[in-house]
């Protein structure tokens, strides 16, 4: 006998929403011809309002049925939960140059 359960199986496969979120990033640059020789720099400031976010993942592989996923999320720290990647907050990076 299968004990499957129709709705515990589709709450285990529902597809997790992120919270939305919203990242201000300014890029520039400028340059300048100096006797035959250009001097300039660019500056890229990322996340500025260093807004904290969790972005992409995925789920571990593993040969998986109903039965097993059922107990290994019943578990207080489950074994294959999905991995994530977070923002690294605000960010800044400058350069400068002369090209001849």
């Amino acid at each position: 006998m299968l004990n499957f359960d129709e709705d515990i199986a589709r709450n285990l496969l529902e597809q997790e929403q992120f919270q939305e979120y919203f990242l201000v990033n300014v890029i520039g640059g400028k340059s300048w011809l100096v006797k035959g020789k250009y001097i300039g720099f660019f500056v890229s400031l990322n996340n500025i309002f260093d807004e904290l976010y969790k972005t992409g993942g995925f789920e571990q592989s593993r040969n998986a049925n109903y039965r097993t996923l059922k107990t290994d999320q019943e578990r207080d720290y489950p074994i294959f939960n999905p991995k994530y990647w977070y923002g690294r907050g605000a960010s800044y990076y400058a350069n400068f140059y002369v090209r001849f």
